[in-house]
C-alpha cells in the first residue's frame, strides 16, 4: 500500500508551485533559514526552502496525513523533493546545451503567471473590502464577480489525431529571459491597477485598466496585501521594509513558475522521445502495437466471457478500456441518439408543477392528463426558444430595454431557427450519414440546454445508448426513451440513421433528436478468419490496420479505431497517468543514488517540518 500511495501521488506532487508563501511559518532560531539541510546533485537545498515546499506539500496533501502514518508521509515528501530536484538539475543542463530552449513569449507568460498570482490575491482583499463596505454582491465590478456558471458550455472540439513526435529544439530560436527589475517595476507601477480580461487560454491575453474610480478601493486592496507580507517576514525575523518583502515575494513567486515551466518542458521533451530514441520503448505505437493492444482487448472480453457485459458497460457509461470491441448479441438491440434540448421557460415550469401527475409515477389517468396540458403550454413547438453559444463556449448575449434600462440577456433562437442552422449547413456538405451526425452533435453543443452531457465521452462518442426493450429506460425519463426507440422503429420500416430529426417532449423540454447508430449482433472488426479448412487463424497485421483506419469508433466522432488503439497505448506511455516519465524519472533517480549524489545533511524530520509550519 505504501509503494501505491507513493506512485499515485508522486506523479501530482513533483511539480509543485510551491505558491503558497509560509506565512503562518514560525521562527526557530535554533537553525538558520540558510543552512544547506541536503544536496541533490549539484543542487544546495536550504532549510528555508525545505520548509517552503513542506508547506505547500502539507497544504496539498493534508487529508492523507490522517490516513497513512508519518513515515509514508515523509517518504513521500522527500522523494518529491529529490525527484524535482534532480529533473531540475538536468532540465538546466540541457537548457545549457541547446537541448531545451524557451522559445516565443514562454518568459512573458510565466511574468502573466506572477501578475495574475498577485493581482488575485489584491481582487480577494478588494472584494472583502468592498463588501464590508456594504457593496451588495451583486453590485460588485464584474471583474470581480464570480463567473456565472450557466453562462458559460464546454467549447466543441472535432477529434484531431495526434501522433507522437520528437521535439526539436535545434531548429527553434532561444528567447531572452526579461529582465527582472523591468518587470518588477511594471508590476509595481502598472500592473495591479490592469486585470486580465481574456480569460481563454486560447486568446491572447488583454490587460484591461481598472476604471479610475475603483482605484482608491484597488489600492487599500494593494496597500493590505504588502502589509500582509511584512507582517509575515517580521515573524520570521527578516528584513521587512516594503521593498525589500514585496521583491522578495516576486523572486519566490518568478521562481516558482520558472522551474515548474521548466519541469514541464523538459518532461514533455522526455516523453515525445518515447518512440524513436529509447530502445526499450521502440515500435511501441506501430502499427504491430495497434494489432496487439486490440487482439489483447478482445481476447479479454473473450475469456472473461463478458462480450454482452462488456459493450452494455461500455455504452451507458464514460469507459475507455474497450470502447466498442463487441457488439450486444442479446435479445434486445442497443441504438445511439443524440438530442439537443430546449428547456421550458421558468415560468412554464412552475405551472408544470401546479398540475397533478408533474410527479406521477403509478397513476396513468393523472399522468396523461399532464402530458396534454404539458403539450398545450409548449405550444407551437417551432416556436419554442432556447439560448445559444459562441464558437468559445459562452452564451451569446444582447441588450434589451427593461423598465427603461438597458439590460444584457441572452440572445434567443427558435427550434424552427435551429433546423435551419443544421440544413443550411448540412447543404454544405457531401450529405453522407457521417455528415448528419457530426453536424447534429456539433449544433448540440451550441444550443443545447442539456450542458452536462456535453463534456461526457458518453454522449460525445457514443450518444445517448437506449434499450429497444420497451421497459427498460436505463437513466432516461420514459419520453426521452420511448422517443428514441421510436426513431429505432422507423428505422426498422427503413429510416436510414441520420435521415431523420423528431421532436419529442418530456418534463425538461423539448428534444431534438437523432438516431445516431444502431449496433447490429457482431464484432465491428474480425482478428481471425477461415482458413479455407474451416480453422479460425488471426489475419495479417496490415488487413486488420486497414480495417481498423475504416472504422469509427461511432458516427459522432471523426476517430478512428486505429486511432482510438493509438490513443489507448499513448496514454498509457505519456498520458498524465502515463509511464514512461516516470521510469525514466525513477532511472535517473536511481542513477543518484548510485553514484553518491543524494546526501542529507540534516534531514529534519516529521516533528521538525510540522513544527516550522506551525502544524
Amino acid at each position: 500500500m505504501k509503494q501505491k500511495l507513493l506512485s499515485i501521488l508522486l506523479c501530482i506532487c513533483i511539480c509543485l508551485s510551491f505558491l503558497t508563501g509560509c506565512s503562518l511559518v514560525t521562527t526557530d532560531d535554533s537553525y538558520k533559514d540558510s543552512e544547506v539541510v541536503m544536496t541533490v546533485g549539484t543542487t544546495d537545498i536550504t532549510r528555508e526552502e525545505l520548509v517552503d515546499q513542506y508547506y505547500s506539500f502539507y497544504n496539498q496533501y493534508y487529508q492523507y496525513f490522517m490516513y497513512y502514518d508519518n513515515e509514508t508521509m515523509m517518504d513521500l515528501f522527500y522523494t518529491s523533493v529529490v525527484s524535482r530536484a534532480i529533473i531540475l538539475e538536468q532540465a538546466n543542463a540541457w537548457l545549457s546545451d541547446g537541448t531545451l530552449k524557451f522559445v516565443d513569449d514562454e518568459y512573458e507568460e510565466i511574468w502573466y503567471d506572477v501578475y495574475d498570482f498577485i493581482n488575485g490575491n489584491i481582487d480577494s482583499r478588494e472584494k472583502a473590502l468592498l463588501l464590508q463596505s456594504g457593496v451588495e454582491e451583486d453590485e460588485l465590478p464584474e471583474r470581480l464577480a464570480g463567473e456565472d456558471e450557466d453562462q458559460t458550455a464546454y467549447k466543441y472540439e472535432a477529434y484531431e489525431f495526434e501522433e507522437v513526435e520528437k521535439i526539436d529544439y535545434t531548429t527553434k530560436t532561444s528567447a531572452t529571459e526579461l529582465d527582472f527589475t523591468t518587470k518588477y517595476n511594471e508590476l509595481k507601477n502598472t500592473a495591479i491597477y490592469t486585470y486580465n480580461a481574456e480569460k481563454d487560454d486560447e486568446k491572447p491575453r488583454q490587460d484591461t485598466a481598472i476604471p479610475n474610480d475603483e482605484k482608491v478601493t484597488r489600492t487599500a486592496a494593494w496597500n493590505g496585501y504588502v502589509q500582509s507580507l511584512i507582517i509575515s517576514a517580521k515573524a520570521e525575523g527578516k528584513s521587512a521594509d516594503k521593498e525589500t518583502v514585496l521583491k522578495a515575494e516576486v523572486q519566490r513567486l518568478y521562481k516558482s513558475y520558472y522551474e515548474s515551466a521548466l519541469y514541464l518542458k523538459y518532461q514533455e521533451y522526455v516523453e515525445s522521445t518515447v518512440i524513436d530514441t529509447m530502445d526499450e520503448h521502440k515500435n511501441l505505437l506501430d502499427d504491430e502495437a495497434i494489432v496487439k493492444k486490440y487482439i489483447e482487448l478482445t481476447n479479454k472480453d473473450n475469456q472473461a466471457n463478458s462480450t454482452e457485459q462488456a459493450y452494455i458497460d461500455v455504452v451507458t457509461s464514460t469507459s475507455t478500456e474497450s470502447l466498442i470491441l463487441y457488439h450486444y448479441q442479446g435479445e434486445f438491440v442497443y441504438f445511439t441518439v443524440q438530442h439537443i434540448l430546449v428547456q421550458f421557460d421558468d415560468a412554464t415550469v412552475e405551472e408544470l408543477k401546479l398540475h397533478e401527475g408533474y410527479t406521477a409515477s403509478v397513476d396513468s389517468i393523472y399522468r396523461n392528463e399532464y402530458e396534454q396540458i404539458r403539450a398545450e403550454l409548449a405550444g407551437e413547438l417551432n416556436l419554442m426558444q432556447t439560448s445559444y453559444r459562441d464558437e468559445n463556449g459562452y452564451i451569446v448575449t444582447e441588450t434589451k430595454q427593461e423598465n427603461g434600462e438597458d439590460v444584457e440577456v441572452s440572445k434567443k433562437v427558435t427550434v424552427n431557427e435551429i433546423i435551419n442552422d443544421y440544413n443550411t449547413q448540412l447543404a454544405q456538405t457531401a450529405g453522407g450519414l457521417r455528415d448528419k451526425t457530426l453536424l447534429f452533435n456539433k449544433l448540440a453543443w451550441k444550443y443545447s440546454d442539456d450542458t452536462g452531457s456535453l463534456n461526457t465521452k458518453f454522449a460525445t462518442k457514443l450518444g445517448m445508448s437506449v434499450s429497444s426493450e420497451t421497459d427498460n429506460h436505463g437513466s432516461f425519463v420514459s419520453d426521452f426513451a420511448d422517443g428514441a426507440r421510436a426513431l429505432y422503429e422507423n428505422y426498422k420500416n427503413g429510416t436510414a440513421v441520420g435521415d431523420e430529426i423528431s421532436k419529442v417532449l418530456s418534463d425538461y423540454g423539448l428534444h431534438l433528436m437523432m438516431l445516431t447508430g444502431v449496433y447490429a449482433p457482431g464484432k465491428i472488426v474480425e482478428t481471425t478468419e477461415d482458413d479455407g479448412s474451416g480453422n479460425m487463424v488471426y489475419r495479417d497485421t496490415a488487413d486488420i490496420v486497414a480495417e481498423l483506419k475504416e472504422n469509427y469508433v461511432s458516427n459522432l466522432t471523426e476517430q478512428s479505431l486505429y486511432e482510438y488503439f493509438y490513443d489507448l497505448i499513448k496514454d498509457t506511455l505519456v498520458g498524465n497517468s502515463g509511464t514512461f516519465f516516470t521510469e525514466f524519472r525513477n532511472k535517473l533517480t536511481a542513477e543518484y543514488q548510485d553514484d553518491d549524489k543524494i546526501k542529507y545533511i540534516n534531514k529534519l524530520s516529521y516533528d521538525e517540518l510540522s513544527t516550522a509550519i506551525g502544524h
